[in-house]
């Protein structure tokens, strides 16, 4: 029995994602989604999902996790009951055939799913934490904004540490919360350094900007001309190739993840890709299957920004990790942002916890280390993305271009999106099993904000609702 399955979606919905939580709105959806699951009808539940959501993971995706991780074990839903809202979203007791599950769920003004969410219904998710460490000193709006919004987060038991950065025409504000280690007694600081997971793919976006600057290689350039030798004729369809652009904006048509993925030596499933190597990537790349022509429908991809990390590799002839320092991080000043840490960074690192909260191990992603192999300090988020507001930096403005917009707008690894307000929230996120991170600004404001966990729980509701807030 899977005592600690998970499965989460919090979508960046921002235009539509509700300030208060609708029961009934929610309770109908619950139904629909006993009804659709009992059927096996994975695929209506898929439908459910606003736009953003199915840029992240393929209905296949889905059905497969509803098949092989909840059905699988947990069989069907006889009843649910509702338990109470929590500030983002309602929370129901599921009663399976075999035990039962917890869920989180909220529906946005749009009808649409926009938090779903499945944990174990263990004592400890039923007992909330009143009492965490905290450096916020509650003396303005602002305070009091955070401190409710990070409420539902530091109360959950799963949950251990949490840093909050903000920058709000030019001015920088901290938050920290809980622990960096449970039971440690040892508070986060903006110094503490966490695993941000994917939103290492916008540095290697802002890389890839820099090589087009530098004229090493072309927007429009096929992937297969930096490639080792091999047969990739598969790799383009109807005469539409791969371009590096399309890995940039996630356009490839490459799966999320590689197939081949356990086929590593020493396969670890705490640590994924701790031994997938490039040979394994491009046995691969010979074989796979696109799911899309290239350039024509948005799909989010690890194994494409992986693989554009070590084009950019072979282009300059450097490992990631040393272009990024070279290009990005010691001209910004970002001294604790690392792929691999040195004997000083390393006592800095949180512990991080999977969103069951077990200790888990921090991520080694080898030859996909471009996907999401770096870690970093709210401090050296906040000033990477006042110096994204700047424009002041040609790589970094080329990097914040629209590059694709079909229902997901795309630069280079950042993702563009409407505010209600009008404005553009430039933004990603990321996470590891160990952690949960988001950075996004937005010029029209001149403020950015970026929240880093060292939980597997999202952070992205949190981040959202701050950034709300700063456009009143």
């Amino acid at each position: 029995m899977l005592k600690s399955i998970f499965f989460s979606v919090f979508l960046l919905f921002f235009l539509a994602l509700q300030s208060q939580v609708n029961t009934a709105e929610n309770t109908e959806m619950a139904g629909k989604i006993k009804n659709c699951y009992n059927s096996k009808k994975y695929s209506e539940i898929y439908t459910f999902f606003s736009l953003p959501f199915k840029s992240k993971m393929s209905g296949d995706e889905f059905t497969g996790f509803m098949e092989k991780n909840i059905f699988l074990y947990h069989h069907q839903i006889k009843n649910f009951e509702f338990l109470r809202n929590e500030n983002l979203y309602s929370l129901y007791l599921m009663h399976f055939s075999n035990d039962d599950l917890l869920m989180r769920l909220n529906v946005n003004d749009s009808n649409q799913i926009d938090l779903l969410q499945f944990l174990p219904d263990e004592p400890q998710f039923k007992t909330k934490i009143n009492e965490y460490g905290s450096d916020n000193l509650l003396r303005n709006g602002m305070d009091s904004m955070i401190d409710k919004v990070v409420r539902d987060y530091m109360q959950s038991p799963q949950n251990c540490g949490l840093s909050i950065g903000i920058s709000q025409n030019g001015k920088k504000y901290f938050y920290n919360y809980g622990e960096i280690k449970r039971r440690s007694k040892k508070s986060p600081s903006p110094s503490t350094i966490y695993e941000i997971g994917s939103l290492t793919k916008v540095f290697c976006g802002i890389l890839f900007a820099q090589a087009v600057i530098e004229k090493k290689v072309k927007p429009t350039d096929d992937i297969r001309l930096y490639l080792p030798k091999g047969n990739y004729a598969n790799l383009e369809t109807s005469d539409h190739y791969i371009q590096l652009i399309h890995l940039a904006n996630h356009t490839s048509g490459l799966p999320r993840i590689p197939e081949n993925l356990k086929d590593q030596a020493e396969f670890d499933p705490l640590n994924p890709y701790k031994h997938y190597s490039r040979q394994l990537l491009f046995s691969y790349l010979e074989h796979v299957k696109l799911s899309t022509e290239p350039g024509s429908i948005s799909e989010y991809s690890n194994l494409g920004m992986g693989l554009l990390g070590i084009i950019l590799e072979n282009v300059y002839g450097k490992p990631f990790e040393e272009l990024i320092t070279a290009k990005i991080c010691q001209p910004y000043l970002l001294n604790n942002t690392r792929v691999i840490l040195n004997s000083e960074q390393e006592p800095l690192l949180a512990q991080g916890y999977n969103a069951g909260g077990t200790e888990t191990p921090s991520w080694e992603l080898n030859a996909l280390v471009s996907a999401g192999g770096l870690k970093s300090t709210i401090n050296d988020m906040i000033t990477f993305l006042e110096k994204n507001i700047d424009e002041k930096n040609e790589a970094l403005k080329l990097s914040q271009q629209p590059t694709f917009n079909k229902g997901t707008e795309m630069a280079m690894g950042w993702q563009l999106l409407k505010t209600k307000s009008g404005n553009t929230l430039t933004w990603h996120n990321g996470g590891t099993y160990g952690s949960s991170s988001f950075c996004g600004f937005i010029k029209e404001k001149n403020c950015a904000v970026a929240v880093l966990s060292n939980s597997g729980t999202t952070v992205d509701p949190i981040a959202l609702a701050i950034l709300r807030f700063l456009q009143k």
